[in-house]
């Protein structure tokens, strides 16, 4: 703010505290010491500094490199396993759903298909339904999370026999597929986002054999669930369409090229879970029933196993351990790209440290020889450095400077302290103004500071406008929404609200229903014709009074247009409360008498009732029956209330 000749900021002399103006009265003149602080800082550190800095920089950036990119593939490769963890338990789950509808498929029980197989499939699914439950990607804000509302409600038709064998297994397939591919793609990014650093050559290792082992898992669970056509259990119980087989044919061969060179790259606790897989004697019997499938595919013969229960629940077993052997083999990868990644973050952190190390022994001893000359000065700068900091991020609860040091710098933290003061009650007041609350009391308290009393105008007029911009709004609202004449909501606002509460309706799936009264004033005209329009008037305030009288706040309740009104409410279904409230309305206006200059004469009304149905859309068809039940009340002599039938 420019002040005025003969100001206080003129009287001052220049150097105490103010800097000089030139004669143009612009920019004020620098006074130009022999040598500053920052100068004096620069000469005793500058130079041991830009040595240390140019001998340890390059290998600083190359080990801090090294280790973050050892910690991103580390972080990636828990993702990995979570999504691979979230991949087993789909499967886990799908399998006894699967076994449970085609037993009711096969008009057996639950109990019956236990023992026919010997396995409890009602407690598995139990189970893997828990175990997919808890993990996160399904969660509210997990990736998958609207997979498992789907889920939900597929869970609850496997369970009342309402789902399809082919619903479930599209299902399941679609969600692995997407898990899949999210596994594909984070596994893909990270590839992109590693450097070609020869050191880290075993952890370049650890994920090609990641990779290959991931392909290994997706290609042995294709061999048992062939995709859009059965599984290897169909081709060898019911019988091989072309379509299986083939689906199986390039499964295994995916299996086979993805397995044929990985195992040289795992690491130990990979090459431990390949030796199980190959050693599993169930695991070699899926392999046969692989090639068992193929084979009678090529040759056009018939299933081997019809009917065999033994035989199928062999399979069923072996499938189970198949999935379980590849799920470990590729935990196991990612179990030894970690411990790679841990040995190299550990070395680069090594000499990232002795890097460091060596950069502050040389900074040392430039910092020892400044630490004298920067003692008067160092804490009351950093104060408040860190105060002004805090004040960009936003923050205004500061406690005050402490107002020590060189006279100029006491003289900033004394300013400082000021607009902080002045900042936080123009915050109090901005806060209170924006909220609608133009009566708080912090709007009463002036603000502090010069720069307070500069910005207090301002925020006075604002808060003078925003008032008068509420009640105009409020002013606004109220025409908007209100009929003149009754004060009851009008058309527009009671169609709008009622639908609101028709959506309701429709997401609660037949819990709740929208009750519409079309209530219609009995000989609107007789009483214009004989109490003039100020009769007319008074008669649909009268009748506004008593449906005010008789419903609930929660209720609309809206003057409709000229002699019509709407009364309309979400709730359970209940015929006699609504015939209640209708006889209640209907005697309320017929104990009112409407009085003029010219007369009086006693009121009626006529009501039409209807209930919302699954199919309506908007609340003008349920309005339009409560209509025409209003029309059939009218035709029966007036004074009625009818309410709607389907004819």
């Amino acid at each position: 703010m420019h002040t005025g000749p003969g100001s206080h900021s003129e009287a001052q002399p220049p150097g105490e505290g103010r800097s000089t103006r030139d004669s143009a009265g612009g920019r004020p003149k620098r006074k130009i010491f022999p040598l500053s602080i920052r100068a004096s800082l620069a000469i005793i550190m500058l130079i041991p500094i830009a040595v240390a800095l140019g001998l340890a920089s390059k290998e600083v950036a190359s080990q801090s490199s090294r280790r973050d990119e050892a910690i991103t593939v580390r972080q990636s490769s828990l993702v990995l396993d979570s999504l691979l963890r979230a991949r087993i338990d789909v499967y886990a789950e799908y399998v006894p759903s699967a076994a449970i509808l085609a037993a009711r498929a096969n008009h057996l029980s639950p109990a019956a298909l236990d023992s026919l197989l010997g396995i409890n499939f009602q407690a598995d699914l139990v189970k893997a339904r828990k175990l997919l439950d808890q993990q996160a990607v399904f969660g509210p804000n997990g990736a998958f999370a609207a997979f498992h509302r789907q889920l939900l409600t597929l869970r609850r038709g496997v369970d009342s026999g309402a789902a399809t064998q082919d619903s479930v297994q599209a299902f399941f397939r679609n969600l692995g597929n997407t898990i899949d591919a999210a596994w594909i793609r984070t596994f893909n990014e990270l590839q992109s986002t590693r450097s070609s650093d020869s050191n880290s050559l075993t952890t370049s290792q650890r994920l090609t054999a990641l990779d290959s082992s991931f392909d290994a898992f997706t290609s042995g669970l294709g061999e048992e669930s062939l995709q859009s056509n059965g599984s290897l259990e169909t081709v060898l119980v019911a019988g091989a369409t072309p379509a299986a087989i083939q689906s199986l044919i390039v499964s295994h061969q995916n299996f086979t090229v993805s397995t044929v060179d990985f195992p040289r790259l795992l690491g130990p606790q990979g090459t431990a879970a390949w030796s199980t897989l190959e050693s599993n004697p169930l695991s070699t019997k899926f392999k046969g029933y692989v090639q068992l499938g193929i084979t009678i595919g090529l040759n056009h013969d018939g299933p081997p196993f019809p009917g065999n229960s033994p035989a199928i629940a062999d399979i069923a077993k072996s499938e189970v351990e198949w999935a379980n052997a590849l799920t470990h083999l590729v935990l196991a990868s990612s179990a030894d790209l970690r411990v790679a990644t841990d040995s190299q973050a550990n070395a680069a952190t090594t000499a990232l440290e002795l890097s460091i190390l060596f950069m502050a022994l040389l900074v040392l001893v430039s910092v020892g020889g400044a630490l004298a000359f920067s003692r008067a000065v160092r804490r009351p700068i950093a104060d408040i450095g860190a105060a002004f900091e805090s004040l960009r991020q936003g923050e205004l609860e500061l406690p005050y400077l402490d107002e020590v040091g060189p006279r100029e710098l006491a003289l900033a933290a004394g300013a400082f302290n000021e607009m902080a003061s002045t900042l936080r009650g123009v915050q109090a007041q901005a806060i209170a103004l924006s909220s609608g609350s133009p009566n708080d009391p912090s709007l009463l308290l002036p603000l502090p500071g010069r720069m307070g009393e500069a910005l207090q105008s301002a925020l006075n007029n604002l808060q003078i406008s925003i008032r008068a911009n509420e009640v105009q709004r409020q002013e606004l609202f109220e025409r908007a929404t209100r009929d003149a004449l009754t004060g009851l909501l009008n058309r527009g606002a009671a169609l709008e609200a009622l639908n609101i509460d028709l959506a309701g309706v429709r997401r609660s799936q037949g819990d709740l229903v929208l009750t519409v009264l079309f209530i219609d004033l009995d000989g609107l005209k007789k009483i214009n014709d004989t109490l003039g329009h100020e009769g007319g008037d008074g008669a649909i305030r009268a009748v506004a009074d008593a449906l005010r009288a008789t419903t609930r706040a929660s209720d609309v309740v809206s003057r409709y247009g000229g002699d019509e009104f709407v009364v309309g409410w979400r709730g359970k279904p209940d015929p006699p409360a609504t015939a209640l409230l209708a006889k209640r309305i209907s005697e309320l206006v017929a104990k009112t008498h409407v009085r003029t200059d010219n007369g009086s004469l006693t009121l009626g009304c006529s009501i039409g009732v209807a209930v919302s149905g699954p199919l309506d859309a908007t609340v003008l068809t349920v309005i339009e029956r409560a209509d025409h039940a209003l029309y059939e009340a009218k035709k029966y002599g007036r004074g009625q209330v009818r309410w709607f039938e389907k004819v």
